[in-house]
């Protein structure tokens, strides 16, 4: 396996590498199980045990070292003796391997998973409805609802962690086949 200085070079200094780095990159764009992994080496009872991994995100062995190494290849682990390290714990797609599509196909699957996993026994917490408005006061409550989300995560950095939460929000003109333009 490579080590966190082999990651580096064999990602940004060869073809080989840069092509592993592409393809783990726009895999973990759309796969929700190699984003909930990733996502969880921030719980402060993580462990790359599969048993702990199985038991969590119920991942065959194959699915899970398939991760692994798109996480090496994009330079989130890399295996320093014997053992896989966190070496990066964030990792976002380039832009020009995440099309607006690639965006959206991504936030329908995540929704669906949210929806997937909401029940009273969890205790989750939801909120749907549909209101009359305009796209002036859309506009204004998606930025605070962005503004949210990103203090929300800037808090949660420095905090304790206990749990993995999915939060989605979508905003959507229904009777208009154009949208907001």
């Amino acid at each position: 396996m490579n080590t966190a200085t082999e990651v580096e070079l064999k990602t940004h200094n060869n073809e080989v590498g840069k092509e592993a780095y592409i393809e783990a990159a726009k895999r973990f764009g759309g796969d929700q199980n190699w984003r909930l992994l990733q996502a969880m080496f921030e719980l402060d009872s993580f462990s790359f045990d599969f048993s702990y991994i199985e038991k969590k995100l119920n991942l065959t062995r194959d699915e899970y070292r398939e991760a692994l190494k798109g996480f090496v290849d994009l330079g989130l682990i890399a295996e320093v003796d014997g053992e896989y390290r966190v070496i990066n714990k964030t990792f976002t797609v380039p832009m020009d391997l995440n099309t607006m599509d690639d965006q959206l196909e991504n936030h329908e699957g995540f929704m669906s998973n949210l929806a997937g996993l909401l029940s009273t026994e969890r205790n989750s917490v939801y909120c749907s409805g549909y209101v009359a408005s305009n796209a002036s006061t859309v506009k204004k409550f998606q930025q605070k609802i962005l503004e949210a989300f990103i203090e929300f995560n800037e808090e949660s950095a420095s905090v304790q962690k206990d749990g993995l939460y999915g939060l989605g929000f979508t905003a959507t003109n229904l009777v208009n086949p154009e949208g907001d333009a």
